[in-house]
């Protein structure tokens, strides 16, 4: 058994679906290089012995993909995390409704049982009210493993992009590609009193502030 894999990845319906693709990230304007060292500690504990399972919800982009081969993984790559501001509210009114559309989007069931490891969400909970946000973790609850963990970033100003952006490994930083630079909205400002209540069972683990003004937050069960 090889120490390292290249990246494999499961395909429900949704996943790279006709008209999603790899981009490629010299094509993607508004790029913003931070440093993650949360993140990248992460990547850092992932075993040669022990296959590591990854959700990423962002859009699959080259340099990310080069970097996860480096990993003895196994990598769930949705391509989701624009999908989430597209839904219609009337449309998902109601936490059953939101299930099933996640279920729609990300294309994993209950009965999957996928034992995820690494849960890496960006930025998208500043995206999500707080129904919509428990709502998410009540549903991937059931496909992490027994010490899985969440990787978030918090935005700590008042304003924020309409869309969430796209995220990318490249080599130790993580590139943040801006889909529209156009309109700003209100920003939820997540605390950690916020977090611990709607990421409940997740527990925190590490929190640091970023020089970008970002909070980088690691929970984990």
């Amino acid at each position: 058994m090889p120490s390292v894999i290249s990246p494999a990845w499961t395909t429900p319906p949704q996943m790279l679906s006709k008209g999603q693709v790899v981009q490629s990230d010299s094509n993607i304007s508004g790029a913003v290089n931070i440093n993650s060292p949360l993140l990248f500690e992460l990547f850092k504990k992932i075993s040669k012995d022990q296959k590591k399972v990854i959700l990423d919800i962002s859009q699959a982009n080259r340099c990310s993909l080069e970097h996860y081969a480096e990993y003895w993984c196994k990598l769930h790559l949705t391509n989701t995390i624009n999908e989430f501001c597209s839904f219609q509210q009337s449309s998902i009114n109601t936490q059953h409704k939101w299930h099933r559309a996640l279920v729609k989007t990300m294309g994993f069931y209950k009965s999957d049982k996928t034992d995820i490891d690494i849960v890496l969400l960006w930025g998208l909970p500043n995206y999500l009210s707080e129904d919509r946000l428990k709502g998410l973790i009540s549903y991937l609850l059931p496909q992490c493993s027994l010490k899985a963990q969440l990787h978030l970033y918090i935005f700590n100003s008042e304003l924020m992009l309409e869309k969430p952006a796209n995220y990318s490994i490249v080599k130790n930083k993580v590139s943040i590609h801006h889909q529209s630079l156009s309109k700003e909205i209100n920003c939820p400002m997540y605390n950690l009193n916020d977090l611990q209540q709607y990421l409940s069972p997740f527990k925190l683990d590490h929190s640091v502030m970023l020089s970008s003004g970002i909070q980088e937050y690691v929970f984990r069960l």
